[in-house]
């Protein structure tokens, strides 16, 4: 299921256009919000001591963005190893493709104080087997 947010007046500029920096953070409650949908809230895995570091992220901005527009941002799992996964994201208004987008996810243990790359398969079977199955 889509991930649908309206825009706010203070994400966009004078021309009432969302800034470009904002595409990100829709992005991340994108993937806040799809990680909750398939079962795993952020929560959850977070106070099992893991937690997701942004390695990598891109965007392809395609048509504007305006203040008072219902976006819909479609997400897919594009690749997963044992300690990273790459998501694609898809924001929409109406039929028109807006953006397009990567991110680059690594799964890390922060227990010991600094972040320490781990095995998602290890460490959570279950959220990796889940992933596993639904990768594109």
């Amino acid at each position: 299921m889509p991930y649908v947010r309206k825009i706010n007046f203070y994400e966009t500029d004078a021309m009432g256009v969302v800034h470009h920096a904002n595409y990100i953070k829709y992005f991340e409650e994108a993937r806040v919000d799809w990680l909750e949908q398939v079962g795993h809230p952020y929560e959850q895995i977070a106070a099992q001591g893991i937690h997701f570091a942004i390695v990598g992220v891109a965007c392809d901005y395609l048509r504007a963005v305006k203040f008072g527009d219902t976006a819909k941002i479609v997400i897919g799992l594009k690749e997963l190893s044992s300690a990273k996964m790459v998501i694609d994201f898809c924001l929409t208004v109406g039929d028109t493709v807006c953006a397009k987008g990567e991110g680059s996810f690594c799964a890390v243990s922060v227990a010991s104080g600094s972040p320490k790359i781990v095995s998602l398969k290890r460490e959570l079977p279950q959220f990796f087997a889940l992933l596993d199955s639904i990768r594109k």
